[in-house]
């Protein structure tokens, strides 16, 4: 999760990082996320 926190810099306007970085928090402590994007890059 810390590069892609360090890569929204680099992808996104500035404007929007705060609101993914929310996006991002809220899905770490979301049940199964890790189970779902662990299924999804396979």
């Amino acid at each position: 999760m810390d590069k892609v926190r360090a890569n929204l810099k680099n992808v996104v306007s500035t404007v929007i990082v705060k609101e993914i970085e929310k996006q991002i928090d809220a899905a770490a402590i979301s049940p199964g996320t890790e189970e779902a994007a662990l299924l999804i890059r396979w």
